[in-house]
């Protein structure tokens, strides 16, 4: 039960990850010639707080049909994060420094320490990273690999923790210019998950 909470749990603090970039509507890209991962980080750092929408469909492969949800994501720097689900079932998970808090579909509520899950803490830690534009830091727990130029790329990062690279295989995001436009998740079982990501209108 416990395994089956984390990974969903793991799949919501990823995917929160496409906050970095998502209110930002696509201006000039910095100069091609420069583009690369310090760039990116930088972009980064300039978002402190954010709200964006998603859609995910998570193929489990005990499952003939992909499971769709949909709802809302939220960044507040530098360490609160929150995913919440509208549909089909609403719920909301968020994490606050080392607190992570379960509003399930029933209304229940479950609050763990971080601290009690190394492998969910090491996730966290990464995704904050991630979001604070900290390359050292995401460099400690992925491998990541840039390609092509700031119109349009793609990050892909493979874990070097042993903790994370038991539960994912890797993560792909895909942007252009300062917009995150999709995230996919393949974890290490053979799920995986794609999330399509949309600025909340002004």
């Amino acid at each position: 039960m416990m395994k089956r909470q984390s990974l969903r749990t793991l799949r919501g603090l990823i995917l929160t990850t496409a906050l970095l970039a998502a209110p930002h509507a696509y201006a000039d890209p910095p100069g091609l010639m420069t583009w690369g991962l310090p760039q990116l980080m930088a972009g980064m750092r300039e978002v402190r707080t954010a709200t964006a929408r998603f859609s995910e469909r998570k193929f489990d492969r005990l499952l003939k049909q992909p499971l769709l949800s949909s709802g809302t994501l939220i960044y507040v720097a530098p360490d609160q994060l929150q995913k919440e689900t509208l549909a089909p079932v609403p719920s909301r998970m968020t994490v606050k420094g080392d607190r992570l808090t379960v509003v399930q579909p029933d209304g229940k509520t479950r609050d763990l320490s971080l601290s009690d899950y190394p492998a969910l803490g090491a996730l966290i830690e990464s995704a904050r990273a991630t979001l604070a534009g900290d390359g050292a830091t995401l460099t400690r727990y992925y491998s990541p690999t840039l390609t092509g130029d700031a119109r349009a790329w793609s990050l892909l990062l493979e874990p070097r923790d042993d903790r994370l690279r038991a539960i994912l295989t890797s993560i792909r995001i895909q942007g252009a210019g300062n917009a995150i436009r999709g995230i996919e998740t393949q974890e290490h079982d053979g799920d995986r998950t794609e999330m399509t990501i949309l600025p909340e209108p002004r």
